[in-house]
Protein backbone atom coordinates (compact mmCIF):
# COMPACT_ATOMS: atom_id res chain seq x y z
CA UNK A 1 0.00 0.00 0.00
CA UNK A 2 1.46 3.72 -0.88
CA UNK A 3 2.13 5.75 1.86
CA UNK A 4 -0.62 8.43 2.35
CA UNK A 5 0.39 12.07 2.47
CA UNK A 6 -1.85 15.20 3.37
CA UNK A 7 -0.49 18.83 2.49
CA UNK A 8 -2.59 21.34 3.91
CA UNK A 9 -3.15 24.24 1.28
CA UNK A 10 -3.95 24.31 -2.52
CA UNK A 11 -1.79 26.97 -3.24
CA UNK A 12 0.99 26.67 -6.30
CA UNK A 13 3.49 25.31 -3.33
CA UNK A 14 0.99 22.74 -2.37
CA UNK A 15 0.00 21.39 -6.10
CA UNK A 16 3.23 21.69 -6.58
CA UNK A 17 4.24 19.01 -4.54
CA UNK A 18 1.15 17.15 -4.76
CA UNK A 19 2.44 16.18 -8.24
CA UNK A 20 6.10 15.84 -7.68
CA UNK A 21 4.99 13.05 -4.86
CA UNK A 22 1.72 11.56 -6.89
CA UNK A 23 5.16 10.77 -9.26
CA UNK A 24 7.07 9.01 -7.39
CA UNK A 25 4.33 7.13 -5.94
CA UNK A 26 2.49 8.64 -2.95
CA UNK A 27 -1.31 8.82 -2.64
CA UNK A 28 -1.83 12.60 -1.76
CA UNK A 29 -4.64 14.40 -0.72
CA UNK A 30 -4.56 18.16 -0.38
CA UNK A 31 -6.44 20.13 2.28
CA UNK A 32 -7.79 23.41 1.20
CA UNK A 33 -9.89 26.15 3.05
CA UNK A 34 -11.13 28.06 0.47
CA UNK A 35 -13.44 26.38 -2.43
CA UNK A 36 -11.04 26.85 -5.24
CA UNK A 37 -7.28 25.88 -5.77
CA UNK A 38 -4.62 28.10 -6.41
CA UNK A 39 -4.14 30.41 -3.01
CA UNK A 40 -2.18 33.65 -3.98
CA UNK A 41 -1.96 32.49 -7.44
CA UNK A 42 -5.52 33.51 -8.64
CA UNK A 43 -7.79 36.70 -10.43
CA UNK A 44 -11.06 37.94 -10.25
CA UNK A 45 -13.27 39.83 -12.04
CA UNK A 46 -15.13 42.61 -10.89
CA UNK A 47 -17.57 44.92 -13.60
CA UNK A 48 -15.97 43.02 -16.55
CA UNK A 49 -12.59 43.71 -15.42
CA UNK A 50 -10.53 40.97 -14.85
CA UNK A 51 -8.06 41.95 -11.56
CA UNK A 52 -4.96 39.53 -11.93
CA UNK A 53 -3.54 39.32 -7.82
CA UNK A 54 -0.41 37.30 -8.78
CA UNK A 55 1.85 36.99 -11.66
CA UNK A 56 2.60 39.60 -13.72
CA UNK A 57 4.81 37.49 -15.65
CA UNK A 58 6.69 33.85 -14.52
CA UNK A 59 10.29 33.00 -14.67
CA UNK A 60 11.23 29.92 -16.75
CA UNK A 61 8.93 31.22 -20.45
CA UNK A 62 12.60 30.96 -22.66
CA UNK A 63 12.62 27.40 -23.60
CA UNK A 64 16.73 27.32 -23.04
CA UNK A 65 15.81 28.12 -19.19
CA UNK A 66 16.10 25.43 -16.84
CA UNK A 67 12.49 26.18 -15.47
CA UNK A 68 10.64 26.00 -18.51
CA UNK A 69 10.76 22.18 -18.51
CA UNK A 70 8.89 22.56 -14.86
CA UNK A 71 5.87 24.50 -16.08
CA UNK A 72 5.92 21.94 -18.68
CA UNK A 73 5.58 18.96 -16.27
CA UNK A 74 2.95 21.16 -14.24
CA UNK A 75 0.77 21.31 -17.07
CA UNK A 76 1.12 25.07 -17.69
CA UNK A 77 3.07 25.10 -20.75
CA UNK A 78 1.45 23.50 -23.53
CA UNK A 79 2.39 23.21 -26.98
CA UNK A 80 -0.59 25.31 -27.82
CA UNK A 81 -0.07 27.86 -25.10
CA UNK A 82 0.04 31.30 -25.75
CA UNK A 83 3.10 33.12 -24.06
CA UNK A 84 3.60 37.29 -24.59
CA UNK A 85 6.75 38.77 -23.77
CA UNK A 86 6.85 41.27 -21.16
CA UNK A 87 7.41 44.61 -22.87
CA UNK A 88 9.16 46.47 -19.67
CA UNK A 89 9.20 46.24 -15.98
CA UNK A 90 7.64 49.59 -15.38
CA UNK A 91 6.89 53.05 -16.87
CA UNK A 92 7.11 56.08 -14.30
CA UNK A 93 5.85 59.54 -14.89
CA UNK A 94 8.23 62.22 -12.90
CA UNK A 95 7.80 65.71 -13.21
CA UNK A 96 6.01 65.24 -16.50
CA UNK A 97 8.53 63.17 -17.94
CA UNK A 98 8.19 59.16 -18.68
CA UNK A 99 10.77 57.17 -17.45
CA UNK A 100 10.65 53.53 -18.76
CA UNK A 101 12.53 50.34 -17.90
CA UNK A 102 12.27 48.21 -20.87
CA UNK A 103 12.97 44.83 -21.32
CA UNK A 104 14.34 45.29 -24.37
CA UNK A 105 18.06 46.17 -23.16
CA UNK A 106 19.09 48.66 -26.38
CA UNK A 107 16.34 50.23 -25.81
CA UNK A 108 16.75 50.40 -21.86
CA UNK A 109 20.42 52.05 -22.79
CA UNK A 110 18.72 54.58 -24.84
CA UNK A 111 16.17 55.22 -22.21
CA UNK A 112 18.15 56.03 -19.55
CA UNK A 113 20.69 57.65 -21.81
CA UNK A 114 18.26 59.84 -23.37
CA UNK A 115 17.04 61.30 -20.01
CA UNK A 116 20.32 61.28 -18.52
CA UNK A 117 23.49 61.62 -20.27
CA UNK A 118 25.43 63.15 -17.59
CA UNK A 119 25.36 59.78 -15.95
CA UNK A 120 26.72 58.01 -19.06
CA UNK A 121 29.33 55.95 -16.87
CA UNK A 122 26.52 54.68 -14.56
CA UNK A 123 24.35 53.76 -16.72
CA UNK A 124 26.95 51.62 -18.84
CA UNK A 125 27.35 49.74 -15.59
CA UNK A 126 24.14 49.02 -14.92
CA UNK A 127 23.66 47.53 -18.44
CA UNK A 128 26.76 45.96 -18.31
CA UNK A 129 26.13 44.50 -15.11
CA UNK A 130 22.21 43.10 -16.42
CA UNK A 131 24.40 41.68 -19.44
CA UNK A 132 26.79 39.87 -16.90
CA UNK A 133 23.39 38.49 -15.10
CA UNK A 134 22.10 37.05 -18.19
CA UNK A 135 24.28 33.96 -17.62
CA UNK A 136 22.64 33.25 -14.27
CA UNK A 137 20.27 30.22 -14.95
CA UNK A 138 19.36 28.76 -11.63
CA UNK A 139 19.04 24.64 -11.83
CA UNK A 140 15.56 23.55 -11.45
CA UNK A 141 16.40 19.77 -11.37
CA UNK A 142 18.11 19.33 -7.91
CA UNK A 143 19.94 22.03 -5.64
CA UNK A 144 23.10 22.78 -6.02
CA UNK A 145 24.19 21.20 -2.68
CA UNK A 146 23.42 17.91 -4.33
CA UNK A 147 25.36 18.46 -7.39
CA UNK A 148 28.20 15.60 -7.97
CA UNK A 149 31.64 17.13 -8.81
CA UNK A 150 31.52 17.90 -12.18
CA UNK A 151 28.27 18.73 -12.43
CA UNK A 152 29.32 21.42 -9.66
CA UNK A 153 32.75 22.36 -11.08
CA UNK A 154 30.55 23.08 -14.97
CA UNK A 155 27.95 24.96 -12.60
CA UNK A 156 30.78 26.94 -10.64
CA UNK A 157 32.77 28.02 -13.91
CA UNK A 158 29.59 29.08 -15.76
CA UNK A 159 28.98 31.73 -12.55
CA UNK A 160 32.29 32.83 -11.83
CA UNK A 161 32.31 35.36 -13.97
CA UNK A 162 29.80 37.28 -12.72
CA UNK A 163 29.71 36.31 -8.84
CA UNK A 164 32.58 39.43 -8.12
CA UNK A 165 28.87 41.78 -9.04
CA UNK A 166 26.80 39.40 -6.93
CA UNK A 167 28.95 39.81 -3.80
CA UNK A 168 29.20 43.37 -4.63
CA UNK A 169 25.11 43.82 -5.79
CA UNK A 170 23.99 42.12 -2.70
CA UNK A 171 25.03 44.59 -0.12
CA UNK A 172 24.26 47.75 -2.26
CA UNK A 173 20.19 48.83 -1.68
CA UNK A 174 18.31 50.52 -4.53
CA UNK A 175 17.61 53.23 -2.84
CA UNK A 176 21.23 53.79 -2.02
CA UNK A 177 22.52 53.21 -6.14
CA UNK A 178 19.57 55.70 -7.05
CA UNK A 179 22.17 58.40 -4.74
CA UNK A 180 24.90 57.90 -7.24
CA UNK A 181 22.72 59.61 -10.29
CA UNK A 182 23.10 63.16 -10.71
CA UNK A 183 20.33 63.75 -12.75
CA UNK A 184 16.99 64.13 -11.07
CA UNK A 185 14.86 62.16 -12.59
CA UNK A 186 16.91 59.40 -13.16
CA UNK A 187 17.67 59.63 -9.37
CA UNK A 188 13.84 59.66 -8.47
CA UNK A 189 13.02 56.90 -11.06
CA UNK A 190 15.81 54.30 -9.53
CA UNK A 191 14.23 55.46 -5.84
CA UNK A 192 10.86 54.56 -7.00
CA UNK A 193 11.20 51.32 -9.16
CA UNK A 194 11.45 48.87 -6.34
CA UNK A 195 10.95 48.75 -2.81
CA UNK A 196 13.49 50.92 -0.90
CA UNK A 197 14.91 48.16 0.66
CA UNK A 198 15.34 45.96 -1.94
CA UNK A 199 18.96 45.19 -3.12
CA UNK A 200 20.69 46.16 -6.38
CA UNK A 201 21.61 42.47 -7.07
CA UNK A 202 17.72 41.61 -7.02
CA UNK A 203 16.45 43.89 -9.01
CA UNK A 204 19.69 43.04 -11.49
CA UNK A 205 18.10 39.69 -11.50
CA UNK A 206 14.72 41.09 -12.67
CA UNK A 207 16.17 42.61 -15.26
CA UNK A 208 18.26 40.23 -16.59
CA UNK A 209 15.37 37.44 -16.87
CA UNK A 210 13.32 39.94 -18.74
CA UNK A 211 16.04 41.23 -21.25
CA UNK A 212 16.78 37.91 -22.25
CA UNK A 213 13.22 37.05 -22.51
CA UNK A 214 12.43 34.69 -19.54
CA UNK A 215 9.77 36.47 -17.92
CA UNK A 216 6.31 35.75 -20.17
CA UNK A 217 2.94 36.14 -19.50
CA UNK A 218 0.55 33.40 -19.86
CA UNK A 219 -2.71 33.90 -21.78
CA UNK A 220 -5.15 33.62 -19.38
CA UNK A 221 -3.12 35.02 -16.23
CA UNK A 222 -2.92 33.87 -12.26
CA UNK A 223 -6.25 31.87 -12.35
CA UNK A 224 -5.34 30.11 -15.96
CA UNK A 225 -2.04 29.00 -14.10
CA UNK A 226 -3.71 27.46 -11.16
CA UNK A 227 -6.39 26.09 -13.45
CA UNK A 228 -3.78 24.26 -15.16
CA UNK A 229 -1.41 22.94 -12.53
CA UNK A 230 -4.73 21.85 -10.72
CA UNK A 231 -6.00 19.79 -13.68
CA UNK A 232 -2.61 18.05 -13.85
CA UNK A 233 -2.56 17.19 -10.11
CA UNK A 234 -5.98 15.91 -10.82
CA UNK A 235 -4.75 13.54 -13.54
CA UNK A 236 -2.48 12.11 -11.77
CA UNK A 237 -5.01 10.60 -8.62
CA UNK A 238 -4.65 13.60 -6.13
CA UNK A 239 -7.22 14.32 -4.09
CA UNK A 240 -8.42 17.95 -3.26
CA UNK A 241 -10.97 18.39 -0.23
CA UNK A 242 -12.42 21.74 -0.27
CA UNK A 243 -13.74 23.62 2.64
CA UNK A 244 -11.67 22.28 5.04
CA UNK A 245 -9.96 24.60 7.02
CA UNK A 246 -7.68 22.95 9.86
CA UNK A 247 -8.16 23.66 12.96
CA UNK A 248 -5.17 21.71 14.51
CA UNK A 249 -2.07 19.20 13.93
CA UNK A 250 -2.43 16.23 15.96
CA UNK A 251 0.83 15.52 17.54
CA UNK A 252 1.84 11.92 19.54
CA UNK A 253 5.29 11.50 20.09
CA UNK A 254 6.39 14.37 18.20
CA UNK A 255 5.43 13.34 15.36
CA UNK A 256 2.11 14.77 13.30
CA UNK A 257 -0.06 11.83 13.05
CA UNK A 258 -3.64 13.33 12.27
CA UNK A 259 -5.77 16.65 11.56
CA UNK A 260 -8.54 18.15 12.92
CA UNK A 261 -10.79 20.53 10.79
CA UNK A 262 -12.89 23.24 12.02
CA UNK A 263 -16.10 21.49 10.84
CA UNK A 264 -15.28 18.45 13.39
CA UNK A 265 -14.07 16.13 11.66
CA UNK A 266 -10.39 14.30 11.71
CA UNK A 267 -8.04 13.21 8.95
CA UNK A 268 -4.94 10.53 9.23
CA UNK A 269 -1.50 10.33 6.96
CA UNK A 270 1.74 8.99 7.35
CA UNK A 271 3.34 11.95 6.06
CA UNK A 272 2.57 16.44 6.31
CA UNK A 273 3.32 19.09 4.15
CA UNK A 274 1.89 22.35 5.78
CA UNK A 275 2.23 24.46 2.77
CA UNK A 276 0.35 27.41 4.41
CA UNK A 277 0.59 30.58 6.30
CA UNK A 278 3.22 30.15 8.49
CA UNK A 279 1.82 32.44 11.26
CA UNK A 280 -0.95 30.36 10.79
CA UNK A 281 0.41 27.00 11.35
CA UNK A 282 3.08 28.29 14.06
CA UNK A 283 0.28 29.91 16.28
CA UNK A 284 -3.20 28.17 15.66
CA UNK A 285 -2.27 24.88 14.21
CA UNK A 286 -0.02 23.78 16.56
CA UNK A 287 0.24 24.06 20.22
Amino acid sequence: MNKKVAIIGAGVSGLTAGITLLKAGFDVTIYEKHVIPGGLLTSWVRNGTTIDGCAHWIVGTNPKSDFYHVWQDLGVIKNDTKIYQTDYFNILEIDGKTVTFYADIEKLEQELMRIGPEDKKLIRRFIKAIKAYQVINPPADKPVKYFKFLELLKYGARMLPVLPRVLKYYRISVEDYAKKFKNPTLKKAFELIVQPNYNLHSFIYIMQTLTKYDAGVIEGGSKKIADDIFETFKSLGGQVVFNAEVEKIIINDKKAKSLKFKNGKEAEFDYLIPSQDVHNLLYNNLD
